[in-house]
């Protein structure tokens, strides 16, 4: 008996089983956001995972500010604004943890209101009053806004405004004035123009003395005015060059103003004039009130005549320059000068000019009528033996340079100079 058995066994088992998702990060938005102050941003966390799911973690993370006087951050994640700045928000979960920056904007203000001051103003021609425009801010502050307002007048031949709200009292009436200040509105102020009041000063006025001094063709007239009066005044002083009798003209042929001469008070009015032919003149001269001041007694208001004989048109002179007395100011860097002009010669002469020339080669030509100093100055009247002195200042020699100064007298062809080899002086100038 065969017995055959035969056993198969074949056990096959498989399990796969796949490893748990882990954790590989988390993700923080929005992005590098923005909050203005006291406004409010909401940001959101989620977990991201190894078989490439998220979740939502928005309320399970640690939400932290890194800096909470710029921003603050609760703990579902609403961040809220404090103060201008950037700051780092934070979320952390299971050992993983995201940033972000945050940026906070300075707070908007807004205007609540405006009022103008003053509402309304009295002012005389021609004064000027400023408007202004108070805004009421959103944060509590206030300001003045005239400036961004757009100003107009009812009648600018009453009174005008400038760009910046100032009225100007043209005329006398009554204007209203405008302020177009866009959103917040229009503000307005009613100006009312009064008169100027005119006060005339009551014056005195006396020539006390009229006199003339030539010098080859020039002339220097002097007029001393003296008030007597009990106000001080404003007028005139006039001058005719050649009248055979009293001037019947109001203007002379030369005048000058004498502003607020006061009770007691004298002045000196000189004038000058030249003339290149010989000549004899009957001169006038007056204190002209007009309209400005009250004048009871005008019979002491016009002197005359002086009379004027002019000669010799080129006086004979020797003039000579010197430099000398330099200072080089270590303060402020500049080089400090005297210049004298002495008069040798036999005669008096005036209007002649001074040149300087900071730095010259050689010495200038002081024949030519076109060659200008650097500075230059005129003489008044240098009479026969006197020194005429000229103190100035110019630009800072650099140190350790040589310059040479130069100085010349320009006689313009008005003085016969018998020696004039000594009318230019240069002087080589070391700095320090």
């Amino acid at each position: 008996t065969d017995t055959d058995t035969d056993t198969d066994t074949d056990t096959d088992t498989d399990t796969d089983t796949d490893p748990a998702p882990e954790v590989t990060g988390i993700v923080v938005g929005p992005f590098n956001g923005s909050v203005e102050q006291e406004a409010t941003l909401q940001f959101l966390a989620r977990s991201t995972w190894s078989d490439g799911t998220s979740e939502d973690l928005t309320t399970g993370v640690t939400w932290t500010s890194a800096d909470d006087r710029i921003a603050t951050i609760d703990s579902s994640g609403l961040a809220t604004g404090v103060a201008p700045g950037v700051v780092d928000i934070t979320a952390e979960w299971s050992g993983q943890s995201s940033s972000t920056q945050l940026t906070v904007r300075q707070k908007a203000t807004t205007i609540d209101s405006i009022a103008i001051s003053p509402e309304a103003s009295t002012i005389k021609v021609p004064s000027t009053v400023q408007l202004k425009v108070n805004a009421s801010l959103s944060d509590g502050t206030s300001g003045n806004i005239a400036s961004d307002c757009s100003w107009s007048s009812s009648d600018d031949a009453i009174a005008t405004v400038s760009a910046g709200g100032v009225v100007t009292a043209v005329a006398e009436g009554e204007a209203t004035i405008s302020g177009d200040c866009g959103d917040p509105g229009t503000v307005t102020s009613v100006i009312t123009v009064e008169p100027e009041t005119v006060v005339i000063p009551d014056a005195e006025l006396e020539i006390s003395d009229f006199s003339s001094q030539t010098y080859g063709g020039y002339v220097t007239y002097e007029v001393n005015v003296t008030n007597n009066g009990g106000q001080s005044a404003d007028f005139f002083v006039d001058l005719w060059f050649d009248e055979a009798s009293t001037p019947t003209t109001t203007v002379g042929d030369l005048y000058k103003t004498v502003p607020g001469l006061g009770p007691s008070e004298s002045i000196a009015v000189t004038f000058d004039a030249y003339t290149d032919t010989p000549i004899t003149l009957n001169s006038w001269a007056s204190a002209d009130v007009d309209e400005l001041t009250k004048d009871t007694d005008r019979s002491n208001n016009m002197a005359g005549p002086e009379v004027v004989e002019i000669t010799e048109i080129k006086p004979e002179a020797d003039l000579e320059v010197i430099i000398d007395n330099y200072t080089f100011n270590t303060t402020d860097g500049t080089t400090d000068l005297s210049i004298r002009l002495v008069n040798n010669g036999p005669a008096d002469v005036g209007a002649v000019f001074l040149d300087f020339y900071e730095s010259r080669l050689a010495a200038p030509d002081f024949t030519d009528p076109t060659d200008f100093g650097d500075e230059y100055i005129q003489v008044p009247v240098l009479k026969s033996g006197d020194t005429f002195t000229w103190t100035l200042s110019y630009a800072a020699i650099p140190s350790g340079a040589n310059w040479n100064s130069c100085v010349a007298v320009d006689i313009d062809d008005i003085v016969n100079d018998t020696k004039m080899n000594n009318n230019a002086y240069c002087q080589t100038i070391t700095a320090p």
